[in-house]
């Protein structure tokens, strides 16, 4: 559904969601949103899952880079090394 329909139809929104619908919002054709129903009773767990989905996400991604990269052997002292030099950049 795009951004404006969602604006100019919020009744449609609201019955689907009703429905247990999830809903896509997009900007100019690319997804900017989900719209989810929850309610009351489940909305921590929902939170709580919506996060975990996205760390797991976040971790697959730099899963990926580090084999398209070739880092994916690295030792123990090379990676603490590497947390050394951001830590010390960071302070500068």
């Amino acid at each position: 559904m795009a951004a404006r329909d969602f604006r100019i139809r919020p009744g449609f929104v609201w019955r689907t969601l009703k429905e247990e619908k999830d809903i896509i919002i997009t900007l100019n054709g690319r997804p900017a949103a989900i719209l989810s129903h929850v309610d009351e009773g489940s909305l921590e767990a929902t939170i709580g899952a919506l996060r975990r989905q996205r760390a797991a996400i976040a971790l697959e991604m730099l899963q990926e880079e580090a084999i398209q990269n070739g880092i994916t052997n690295i030792t123990d002292e090379e990676i603490e090394a590497e947390i050394k030099a951001v830590r010390n950049k960071r302070r500068q």
